[in-house]
């Protein structure tokens, strides 16, 4: 084989093999954000069950707000944010793990990547909607909910973005 065909077929395979890593970078980003899909259900979740508690020790009232919950019910700050947020999150505040940085109560709603949906009581709909994501954390590709019976679900923007998957939604969901 002479310089030129060896130069060739180098060059060729070694194009292929920067295909191949290219592929494989796109294929485990888009695994890494099904993974923090995934998490933020689990948040939402998280979330639910403090709210049981909260509403049991309530008279079966949920709270209006997250910051009801924090310290008390649900005193780990990771819960709150988004994980496609939360480095930015401890970026800004120059932490390690949020759950070192002790916050007011009343910050929890502003920093939070979640909202309440106010005025829900334990004896509601099943299917109610009782928190989801502020804003599509997730590449216009979707946002989680959270419902009454403590399901959580990632909803692809096409099922809400006409309106909400459950008319007990705010007006400014959609924002």
């Amino acid at each position: 084989m002479t310089t030129r065909r060896k130069w060739m077929f180098g060059g060729v395979a070694g194009g292929v093999a920067l295909v191949l890593v290219a592929v494989l970078y796109v294929k485990v980003q888009e695994a890494r954000h099904s993974v923090r899909q995934t998490l933020c259900v689990h948040n939402l979740k998280f979330i639910s069950t403090a709210m049981q508690v909260y509403a049991r020790d309530n008279g079966g009232s949920f709270p209006n707000s997250l910051s009801a919950l924090y310290p008390q019910y649900l005193p780990q700050l990771e819960a709150y944010i988004c994980p496609e947020l939360l480095p930015d999150f401890e970026k800004k505040r120059d932490i390690s793990q949020p759950t070192s940085s002790k916050l007011e109560p009343a910050e929890i709603d502003s920093m939070a990547s979640y909202v309440l949906v106010p005025g829900l009581t334990l004896s509601g709909d099943k299917d109610a909607v009782v928190a989801y994501e502020k804003t599509d954390n997730h590449s216009g590709k979707g946002r989680s909910f959270l419902y009454l019976d403590g399901r959580g679900a990632w909803e692809p923007s096409e099922k809400w973005r006409d309106g909400p998957p459950n008319v007990n939604l705010p007006p400014g969901f959609r924002e």
